[in-house]
């Protein structure tokens, strides 16, 4: 058959017919000769051309080598200094590659693509690898300006053994030696390189290029025998090294249910869709905190928004509050990075984490273990949420405390460092906000900024370690007070404790009264959190907590105050008040909750920053916000306004 997939002429009976289209004839031919042994339909796989479906014959031609097999041995010792992740594929799939390592067929006859350099001669064969645009000039007494085709099969030059004419051959060369080529070709080593022009000379070994070896190189699992493979081959070929230090070799993409995305299955996912409903950090993060790099991906679109909410939201909201705490007073961005004193665990529990985040987290980086350290810093974004805010907020409304807002300011300004390089967006959306408060003069951006600097000396595991137990604590008795249908709000007498392990060992006198003050500090976060009024430690009890859930008439009048409290500061929300307004209340409910509002009327001014509280007097008056509410399954009517002073 020829190159069209067409009999030739010799084959007289079928000559010019596409050879698929002669099986039956030829079937037909043999039982009309009695020559039919046998006739039967079978399955088997076949090729296809991906594009027109049509079917494809393979032909044996000669084609030009890279005899890579006599490098085995050399590919394989370079192979054990690369670090590779997922570490498998070392030995698994890139080390029985190498193992079995076949001769690149480097030839390929296709129009587009890099020349081969090889021209034969048109009479006797002799054949010459060109080394150099300035050697092809030389032979051709031409200028040489395109070494693509057409341009670069024009230029012929005399044959040195019989004086006819040298023509390039028709072949390019394959796209993938141009791939592993890039380490070397992007620098146009090495005729760009003047130290190399002595080498030449001297016939000594080159030097390698700059940015040689890379650090890491990232692709897809299906590399091991594209990009991976190619780029060292080429570097071994030379007498170079590994060109890379580290692989990030990726898992590929399936969808929810495990299955390989296909058009024709209809799950294809439609990547700009994506970024267009949840953002393209969104998208980035959950990636790369779902699971190793190497494993597969099971795109879950649901899940997108579930981790964007975890972290990214959660840090939006983290700087909106700062937002509303803070005054134009400029502030320290290094703060958590430098040494520090403070008599506030809270705050220092704060430091500690930070500082042993961007340790771990850099760690991490180093060793390419990107889900580890994405897991880190949510971490970090939830303890700060959850805990450090939480447990901090009458300490940024209290003007004359400023070091809790420090303290905030500079973990949100290292988070927006951290979190540069896995959701660059976000991180510069942050330090831009940020950027406003800082004492300190910082650059355009924050993919400008220096890595964060951790300081070792900040890092304090035994009281990070003691909070990990006191927020176990909290939840316990928080879910203790669920399943005992009291709210939160609602004041308990007391907590009993089974365990709990003291901050420090110390026996010095002075040591044991600053030990007594740090646990008194820890266990009133406790109080705050879980709203009790005693912690008693008592190793008889079964479980690790134990609530009392009698509610004494005093506890309940105080829930009562915090009852409504709370739905005064929602209605100073909802009217759009901000927490230096002050506000006038006016209430009217029952006989009793009149007298209770006139009992408790001071602690309520106190809790909700009102100018004074009266019962309704009239009913014309206007407010900003009311509200009909109950309290004790008593209906009670709330309205605020705006003192006139404000």
């Amino acid at each position: 058959m020829d190159e069209q997939g067409k009999f030739k002429p010799e084959v007289k009976k079928w000559a010019g017919m596409f050879v698929k289209k002669a099986d039956p004839l030829i079937i037909e031919y043999l039982r009309e000769k009695q020559r039919l042994f046998k006739e039967e339909q079978y399955e088997h796989d076949y090729p296809f051309c991906w594009r027109c479906k049509s079917p494809l014959l393979y032909y044996a031609k000669k084609s030009w080598f890279i005899k890579m097999s006599v490098l085995k041995d050399r590919l394989l010792e370079q192979n054990e200094q690369i670090n590779w992740v997922p570490s498998h594929l070392k030995q698994g799939r890139f080390g029985e590659w190498l193992r079995g390592v076949k001769d690149w067929n480097l030839s390929r006859e296709r129009y587009w693509g890099t020349p081969l350099p090889v021209w034969k001669c048109q009479q006797c064969n002799n054949m010459k690898i060109i080394s150099s645009v300035e050697e092809l000039e030389k032979l051709s007494d031409k200028a040489v300006k395109d070494l693509h085709r057409p341009y670069i099969d024009e230029v012929e030059f005399c044959c040195s053994e019989c004086k006819g004419i040298m023509k390039r051959v028709p072949e390019v060369i394959d796209c993938w030696f141009d791939s592993g080529a890039m380490p070397f070709a992007q620098g146009h080593w090495p005729f760009a390189w003047p130290q190399n022009q002595k080498s030449k000379i001297k016939n000594q070994k080159f030097a390698p290029p700059k940015l040689f070896p890379a650090d890491y190189i990232s692709e897809a699992i299906d590399q091991t025998r594209g990009w991976f493979y190619t780029l060292l081959a080429i570097s071994t070929l030379l007498g170079f090294e590994s060109p890379y230090k580290n692989v990030l070799c990726l898992g590929l993409i399936v969808d929810a249910k495990g299955e390989k995305m296909s058009k024709s299955k209809g799950n294809v996912v439609e990547p700009w869709e994506e970024i267009e409903k949840y953002g393209a950090d969104a998208l980035r993060w959950y990636f790369f905190i779902i699971n190793n790099p190497g494993d597969i991906k099971k795109y879950d679109s649901q899940q997108v928004q579930v981790q964007w909410q975890r972290m990214g939201l959660t840090l939006l909201n983290c700087l909106k509050f700062f937002n509303i705490c803070v005054k134009g007073e400029k502030l320290n961005p290094y703060l958590m990075n430098s040494k520090i004193e403070t008599k506030v665990l809270l705050d220092k529990w704060l430091v500690s984490l930070v500082n042993k985040t961007v340790k771990q987290v850099e760690q991490d980086l180093e060793k390419l273990k990107i889900d580890k350290a994405a897991r880190k810093i949510e971490y970090l974004i939830d303890n700060l949420s959850n805990w450090y805010l939480r447990r901090s907020r009458k300490r940024f409304q209290n003007s004359e405390d400023s070091e809790a807002l420090e303290h905030y300011y500079s973990a949100l300004f290292n988070i927006a460092l951290l979190i540069a390089p896995f959701t660059p967006f976000l991180a510069e959306s942050i330090f831009q906000e940020l950027k406003k408060f800082s004492k300190e003069k910082l650059v355009e951006s924050v993919h400008l900024m220096d890595w964060p600097k951790f300081q070792q000396n900040n890092i304090d595991e035994q009281l990070e370690e003691k909070m990990v137990q006191i927020r176990k604590i909290t939840v316990l008795a928080l879910k203790a007070r669920q399943e005992a249908g009291i709210k939160v709000r609602q004041p308990i007498a007391s907590l009993k404790i089974k365990n709990f392990t003291p901050l420090d060992n110390s026996i010095s006198n002075g040591a044991r009264k600053s030990k007594i003050k740090n646990n008194e500090q820890l266990l009133g976060l406790i109080k705050q959190e879980v709203n009790i009024k005693e912690i008693i430690f008592d190793s008889k009890i079964k479980k690790e907590i134990e609530l009392d859930t009698e509610i004494t008439p005093e506890l309940r009048e105080e829930g009562m105050v915090r009852e409504i409290i709370r739905y005064i500061q929602m209605m100073r929300k909802e009217a759009g008040f901000i927490s230096k307004d002050k506000i006038i209340i006016e209430y009217s409910g029952t006989f009793l909750l009149n007298e209770f509002f006139r009992k408790n009327k001071q602690v309520i001014i106190m809790g909700t920053r009102a100018e004074r509280c009266e019962l309704r007097r009239r009913e014309d008056a206007l407010f900003t916000t009311e509200k009909e509410v109950e309290i004790e399954k008593q209906a009670l009517w709330l309205g605020i306004k705006k003192h006139k002073s404000n």
